[in-house]
């Protein structure tokens, strides 16, 4: 019997460290953001469907979300400050102009249950910290919306995933340019 019970543990461990984004992830998506989402998605007229598939590929739903640093992004804002190119995007160095290389980490990470880059902050005119906590739906449901709202309200749901993961529509050639090559996809079945 001892056996049995020792077995019937590491079956349940094992269960529940299953339960991925599709399934989890979802669940908690709906407890944590619904309400929120709903609010902002009627407010901008988006779907609300996108939004919440969105914060289950990018954070899993979860209300406690590490942000994650991306060198690739700290490298371009540095030369951009240092001017050793013209633009990173929308930005300028004038957009840069007094930051420490702390600073440039901070915008290179990405924050919130919609995972948003912080540099995207200097635009919005608001702070890095907006991202996250109470006002990260309001925050990232605006951003969202003058991104690429038009292409949501169009119903063009597979252009919308890859312009928030890649900063373009998916490829006519049919070639995800996403991280994870699913990303699209999943965000197609979340919904």
């Amino acid at each position: 019997m001892r056996n049995f019970s020792k077995i019937l543990f590491i079956i349940i461990l094992f269960s529940i460290s299953c339960v991925d984004s599709s399934t989890g992830g979802k669940q908690y998506t709906i407890i944590n953001y619904k309400k929120d989402v709903d609010f902002y998605a009627k407010k901008y007229n988006l779907p609300a469907s996108y939004l919440l598939a969105l914060i289950t590929l990018e954070s899993s739903g979860k209300k406690k979300i590490k942000p994650r640093f991306e060198k690739h992004v700290y490298t371009q804002l540095k030369a951009l400050r240092d001017g050793k190119i013209k633009r990173f995007e929308d930005l300028t160095a004038k957009d840069l102009k007094g930051l420490s290389n702390k600073d440039l980490k901070k915008l290179a990470k990405s924050y919130g249950p919609f995972q948003i880059m912080g540099y995207k902050t200097i635009k919005m005119n608001i702070k890095v910290e907006d991202l996250e906590g109470d006002s990260a739906i309001k925050y990232g449901v605006e951003w969202i919306n003058k991104e690429y709202g038009d292409i949501l309200r169009a119903g063009n749901f597979k252009d919308a995933f890859h312009m928030h993961n890649t900063g373009h529509a998916f490829p006519a050639d049919g070639k995800s340019k996403t991280h994870n090559p699913r990303y699209v996809e999943q965000g197609l079945e979340y919904m």
